[in-house]
């Protein structure tokens, strides 16, 4: 994830242990605009949810504190 005061960017990379002290954006496979949001209610423990929205469609959100970021993602088939 890469966070910032609007939108947020999920970066999906081919390094399985990558980690941000030791990042390398050539190893990136792609990277997903984020949609930010504040939820009223605070959430303790980040939680990660996958909704379907239809057969082939849905929505991962994230949820911490005071924070939600969601992408919509559709099945390829």
């Amino acid at each position: 994830m890469l966070p910032s005061a609007g939108t947020w960017t999920l970066i999906v990379s081919k390094e399985p242990s990558g980690f941000h002290t030791e990042y390398h954006e050539r190893a990136d496979l792609g990277r997903v605009p984020l949609t930010k949001s504040r939820l009223d209610t605070p959430v303790e423990r980040l939680t990660f949810t996958i909704s379907a929205t239809d057969a082939d469609s849905g929505v991962v959100d994230m949820t911490w504190e005071t924070t939600k970021v969601a992408v919509p993602f559709r099945v390829a088939r």
